[in-house]
């Protein structure tokens, strides 16, 4: 029936077949942007003949036969997932294919005058396959002078994503992507067993990316597959700004040039005003954890739904400025100053002198502040020196050099103070930092949050300077005035009783509160002035209702 199959044995028609069906993509590129992609092209590229011919094992000339015969058939079929010996062929024969091409979509673009601008050599970070060597091709219309990647476009200097759906393959570097899946492996394994970025990144490197069977170098790849810490957390800002845009029907646009690590600050930025006005996907949640059905003693029934405010005092790198008033980001963690006050950098360093520094140190001319930054040095050298051993003596696996993350090992500088004696000696002392990332973390800028008994947390904010009763009520506030948002039932706060008067005393400003009850513990006569105690026994609710008790209550009779 096909004499042009004759002399073929089924392994060799099986791998024709196969084959073909992974570099589908590749056949379509070089054929006239006007046809359709739905019909198999009726030749095949002469570099995919040449890999054919090697592959199967027949001659050139018999390849564009068989194509002939059987195209209809490969055409129709799912890409075949390749073994471990078939992928070998695409690293072995040939290093123009691969059996990964990641390409825009030929719907992407209306205009058929879109042209093959660039065929580069890329890796993919898989799940199951671990790194894989593929080709990312590049589209240029030269009418609206607009280029299209495989997951998104480019045009007058900005990068537009696509909408129709979430890609499979997400670019994180010049050279690298990554699968959707994987990142959604990190993020789980992020929420749940709180593996960090780095810890991930060398887990991927050891057990899953296959690096150490597959010579990439050898195959004629120019790019390595070590998977890096900026890589993880490219791939999860990325995936979240899509999912973002995605729920909202609108497009992720960012600009094209530049530094990778700026790229996405200010959809990031418009992503959080966003969610702060009008909350987070997870505002209206609702469980049999976080909200119970009671009853009060008239037979109503209510649902009760408490929530939980409190702070987080670990502190925030932020701009040193004498004073503290500043609330300006820093450019990086690293530095000092914001850069509305960088000129701060030229003052001395010690505190609180303003003068000008001696080019080349931290400090003024002032004897006893050059002595000062002296000693420091010299003993910030002995610590750094200590210290490095320590963390090279705990490593149980080599460092990854590309890899930019915090050290395990704390190496924060000791809060330092120094004196004078009588005889005009300079003497330190220091006493433990409670950690550092660089610049000293102000325990006057914490985090408050407010957080459901299901581990939601509807809501953050940053403290400056002190966490004030006040502004904890209007973060509250806020936070459940966005739509959707489930007013509380009951706000428990550990000085409760402080806003409970705040409350009291101004009815008018905080009158969003009148509703909501605000329950004390024994602790709180104990500990308060007898001021604050006598209020607390006459206005406060205690928490003596069952359903704050036990967490399994449900349909308990609860006074008003």
């Amino acid at each position: 029936m096909y004499p042009q199959l004759a002399g073929l044995s089924v392994k060799q028609l099986a791998l024709f077949t196969r084959l073909l069906s992974v570099l589908r993509n590749d056949i379509l590129l070089v054929q006239p942007a006007r046809l359709s992609s739905q019909r198999a092209p009726s030749a095949l590229p002469p570099s995919i003949i040449e890999f054919i011919s090697l592959a199967v094992g027949v001659n050139k000339d018999r390849v564009p036969v068989l194509w002939k015969e059987l195209k209809g058939e490969v055409w129709e079929m799912e890409p075949a997932m390749l073994g471990e010996d078939e992928e070998a062929l695409f690293r072995n024969l040939l290093d123009t294919l691969s059996t990964k091409s990641l390409l825009p979509e030929r719907g992407m673009h209306s205009s058929n005058h879109a042209q093959r601008l660039q065929d580069g050599q890329v890796v993919v970070y898989t799940v199951d396959k671990g790194v894989m060597p593929a080709h990312s091709i590049q589209l240029h219309c030269p009418q609206c002078h607009t280029g299209y990647h495989p997951d998104y476009y480019v045009h007058g200097g900005l990068r537009t994503y696509y909408t129709d759906h979430m890609p499979n393959y997400i670019q994180i570097g010049a050279h690298q992507f990554i699968e959707k899946k994987l990142v959604s492996l990190w993020t789980s394994l992020l929420l749940v067993a709180w593996v960090s970025a780095s810890n991930f990144s060398k887990c991927y490197d050891m057990a899953l990316s296959g690096q150490k069977e597959n010579d990439f170098a050898q195959g004629g790849w120019q790019f390595g597959c070590l998977m890096t810490t900026d890589h993880v957390y490219d791939a999860f800002v990325i995936v979240s700004l899509l999912e973002h845009h995605s729920k909202h029907d609108t497009q992720l646009v960012v600009p094209h040039k530049g530094e990778q690590k700026d790229r996405y600050t200010a959809a990031m930025e418009a992503r959080n005003k966003d969610i702060v006005a009008n909350g987070q996907d997870a505002i209206d949640h609702a469980c049999d954890t976080c909200l119970r059905t009671c009853v009060y003693e008239d037979g109503e029934e209510v649902d009760i739904q408490p929530i939980v405010s409190d702070g987080i005092a670990i502190g925030h790198p932020r701009c040193g400025v004498p004073g503290g008033g500043c609330t300006n980001p820093l450019s990086s963690n690293r530095n000092r100053f914001c850069d509305e006050h960088v000129s701060f950098e030229k003052k001395c360093a010690v505190v609180p002198c303003y003068r000008e520094i001696v080019p080349g140190t931290k400090s003024c001319d002032d004897p006893i502040h050059i002595a000062m930054e002296r000693q420091h040095c010299a003993r910030g050298q002995a610590a750094f020196t200590l210290t490095e051993r320590l963390q090279r003596h705990r490593e149980a696996h080599p460092t990854n050099e590309e890899d930019e993350g915090l050290p395990e090992v704390d190496d924060a500088e000791d809060v330092e103070s120094f004196e004078q004696d009588a005889e005009g000696n300079i003497k330190i002392r220091s006493e433990k930092n409670p950690g550092s990332v660089g610049v000293e973390d102000d325990p006057r800028c914490g985090d408050e949050v407010v957080q459901a008994e299901g581990a939601i947390r509807p809501g953050r904010a940053s403290m400056y300077h002190a966490e004030a009763v006040s502004n904890v009520l209007l973060f509250t506030q806020k936070a459940f005035s966005v739509p959707r948002a489930r007013k509380p039932n009951f706000l428990i706060y550990d000085t409760a009783c402080d806003a409970q008067q705040q409350v009291f005393a101004h009815p008018k400003e905080w009158s969003w509160f009148h509703d909501v009850k605000c329950p004390w513990t024994s602790s709180t006569s104990l500990t308060s002035t007898a001021s604050i105690t006598s209020f607390v026994k006459s206005t406060a609710t205690p928490p003596t209702s069952p359903s704050c008790l036990d967490r399994t209550a449900s349909g308990i009779s609860i006074p008003r």
